[in-house]
């Protein structure tokens, strides 16, 4: 049995998990094009060619794409569901980038 400090422990660090991941997500997302630009001009005063600058862009692309999948399995602290729901088309959009759960409208502490 859960005592109810050790379940407020345990709900305080879910809700860090959904910070730390919504910040990976855009600092991810942010800084993809300022690393892309500063990696080419490194790399051409090493006199390296382009290729090496593709590779940091793929490299960024799929550590973002992973942070992206890890991120969106999140589970919301309050019903239990995925915080971000599965299988949303254009004509009825998913929560992405909301702020509250798609199916009990938990919002994280601030």
């Amino acid at each position: 049995m859960v005592t109810p400090g050790e379940a407020w422990k345990l709900r305080r660090a879910q809700w860090r998990r959904y910070r730390v991941g919504r910040a990976l997500t855009y600092i991810g997302f942010a800084l993809f094009l300022p690393i892309g630009i500063v990696s080419t001009l490194v790399f051409k005063t090493l006199g390296w060619n382009e290729d090496a600058t593709l590779w940091v862009a793929a490299l960024w692309m799929m550590a973002f794409a992973a942070n992206m999948v890890w991120f969106r399995g999140f589970r919301c602290p309050d019903c239990g569901k995925r915080f971000f729901p599965w299988g949303a088309s254009w004509l009825a959009p998913s929560n992405d980038w909301g702020s509250k759960c798609g199916h009990c409208g938990a919002r994280p502490p601030a």
